[in-house]
């Protein structure tokens, strides 16, 4: 009768690890996808543009199409 119930236990045991850990699981996925992004700087300049380095997305830009020199060569 002992052995029953120690199986009985360890089965529910496993079903409510899996459970506890699926939800887990699920709620810092939803926390990973919830990144809050800055609203874009305020420049004063003829032209700017900010690109992700990892992903070379453009992140803020003003008249990027203008063809400006360097600031600087050094």
């Amino acid at each position: 009768m002992p052995q029953q119930l120690a199986k009985k236990m360890t089965k529910n045991h496993r079903k409510i690890i899996s459970l506890l850990g699926s939800i887990a699981f699920t709620l810092s996925s939803f926390s990973h996808a919830a990144t809050i992004i800055p609203s874009p700087p305020q420049m004063n300049a003829k032209g700017h543009i900010l690109i992700d380095y990892t992903t070379g997305k453009v992140i803020a830009a003003g008249n990027e199409d203008t063809l400006l020199a360097p600031a600087s060569l050094k």
